[in-house]
């Protein structure tokens, strides 16, 4: 596909246009009396009907929900979709308002925590949105986590309320349990303002390596600055209302921020209920998505689909996707970037500090193995206990808002948020990297990092190593205790499907290991190799805590 197909210009109607509430909207010279035949599927009866389409364009849209009343949209052009429910913008502005009505009659105030234990669907977003609009923080719930796991964080976030999918009906976390969709009327004369009280998004970590923890973002505290919050960063990232695909659980800090920052911008979202590598590429094609979120995983899926799938995919309509969460390998990254272009746009951060640095493709084909340059608002150094290094030089990567304020707290937590810290309002995420003319590049986790005869490895290395042998899909690298050597490493591998039962084990072993002594120093080998799921869980993360455990014996 040639890579002028993916960068068309913007069609005006394709990014719904942003207005200041007090204010007509104003056409553009380019309308004149045609609409495009572009414009993008609204609900109901506007679907194909262009004039429909232009003389609803022509009104302005009054939203009474305070996070969307600065667009000036087609009431009914399509604002969320999941494929089986549509809502227009005028219908979500109605759900939000009767969703924030509910909350207030049930005395949620300013402050408290609500939890959302629900699967994606159009009805996920309107929830967040509601809670924020009436000064709750929202505690996403994993649902892949056990009852006895998302007990621990209702009772740790002293949750005052749930919501939940009727999957998760019989859940008892608690607190106060609802089954969504509830029924409500909007409160008549309910009246945000710019100073209204701000709710926010509380995350919990993902708690691979421990107990999760609940982090609080440093976050706006009225409506106003929030919604100013959003839509700069955004656009300042390129979400700045292009048409969004949800590819990953909602629950998770990325794919919700992401949506949100693109949807106050005016850009309609499109949800998958479950990621499927080849339905994604259908609906890219399908509804002209320009922006999406992927994990590395959903890269290679992607990659394996059979050839035709592939080639009967366009892609022309993208021009941004957003990528993090995980390591990715770069045969895997540069596979992708020569399939769609140079649309790819990674970003590294945690759920404490959302993305601290972004690398575009370019950047990333110019200056092999970095993760971008940090974002205006953080400054980045690599330190060695606590102490700067120079440029270049290899240690923990600290972390600091410019401003000077501390960027996270967590929450009802004072000994581990101060831990967090080390001097001057600068934090750490337990990353070992450098930087080089404000680019980072990262070498490992601290916490991954196996101390083996008294040598430092990094398992992110082996990996990497590895994952340019064909026969491997998927792997991960960690160490072991071991009495002689302090640690072992050890990988534990998935064997791409065409290579799977033609060899014996010890013979893919020996073959692995052959291959890797070319890249790799001796030490840096694993001991030992196991066959089996990596079992990553939904953001793309290996569970390394279960895995040392099944082989630490």
């Amino acid at each position: 596909m040639p890579s002028s197909a993916l960068y068309p210009a913007p069609s005006v109607c394709r990014r719904l246009l942003l207005y200041p509430s007090a204010l007509s909207p104003v056409l553009p010279a380019s309308y004149n009396d045609s609409f495009p035949d572009d414009c993008p599927p609204a609900a109901g009866e506007l679907a194909n009907d262009h004039t429909k389409c232009r003389s609803h364009f022509l009104r302005t849209f009054q939203a009474n929900s305070f996070l969307l009343n600065h667009l000036s949209v087609l009431p009914d052009a399509l604002a969320i979709d999941d494929g089986s429910t549509r809502l227009s913008w005028g219908e979500l502005d109605h759900v939000v308002s009767c969703r924030s009505a509910w909350l207030l009659e049930k005395q949620c105030e300013p402050g408290d925590r609500v939890g959302l234990l629900m699967r994606n669907s159009s009805d996920y977003i309107p929830w967040v949105l509601a809670a924020i609009s009436t000064g709750v923080w929202v505690v996403p719930l994993n649902w892949h986590l056990t009852e006895a796991e998302q007990r621990y964080i209702a009772e740790d976030s002293a949750m005052r309320l749930l919501v939940c999918d009727s999957d998760f009906a019989g859940r008892e976390l608690g607190c106060d349990r609802f089954q969504a969709p509830v029924e409500h009327e909007p409160v008549k004369g309910l009246s945000l303002s710019e100073g209204s009280p701000a709710g926010g998004i509380m995350l919990y970590t993902s708690g691979t390596t421990g107990r999760p923890k609940g982090v609080q973002r440093r976050s706006p505290t009225t409506l106003g600055e929030l919604k100013k919050q959003w839509c700069e960063f955004g656009a300042s990232i390129g979400l700045d209302g292009g048409r969004h695909l949800v590819t990953g659980p909602l629950y998770h800090a990325a794919p919700l921020l992401f949506a949100l920052y693109d949807l106050v911008n005016g850009g309609a979202l499109m949800v998958m209920a479950r990621f499927d590598a080849k339905k994604a590429l259908e609906l890219i094609d399908q509804f002209k998505i320009s922006h999406s979120h992927w994990v590395p995983t959903m890269f290679v899926r992607a990659l394996r689909l059979p050839e035709h799938s592939r080639d009967g995919f366009s892609g022309a309509s993208l021009t941004l996707v957003l990528h993090g969460a995980a390591p990715i390998a770069p045969v895997v990254k540069r596979s992708v970037i020569e399939w769609w272009g140079p649309v790819l746009v990674e970003y590294w951060g945690g759920s404490e500090s959302g993305a601290v640095s972004r690398c575009t493709s370019a950047q990333w084909l110019a200056h092999p193995g970095t993760v971008g340059k940090v974002l205006p608002h953080y400054e980045v150094i690599a330190t060695r206990g606590g102490q700067a290094l120079p440029e270049g030089e290899a240690g923990l990567l600290g972390i600091r808002l410019r401003s000077g304020e501390q960027a996270f707290s967590y929450w009802r937590d004072a000994e581990k948020t101060r831990k967090a810290y080390i001097k001057d309002a600068m934090f750490q995420l337990g990353d070992i990297g450098y930087v080089n003319e404000d680019y980072v590049y990262l070498l490992d986790r601290e916490s991954h990092t196996v101390i083996s005869g008294g040598v430092n490895i990094y398992p992110a290395e082996v990996e990497a190593a590895l994952l340019q042998q064909a026969l491997i899909a998927d792997l991960a690298v960690f160490g072991v205790p071991d009495e002689e050597w302090g640690e072992r490493l050890i990988a534990v591998l998935e064997v791409a499907d065409d290579c799977r039962g033609k060899k014996s084990d010890a013979a893919l072993s020996r073959e692995i290991l052959d291959d890797a002594a070319k890249v790799l120093a001796s030490y840096k080998l694993p001991r030992e190799l196991h066959f089996a799921e990596v079992g990553r869980n939904a953001a793309g993360k290996v569970p390394l805590a279960s895995l040392r455990a099944r082989y630490s014996s």
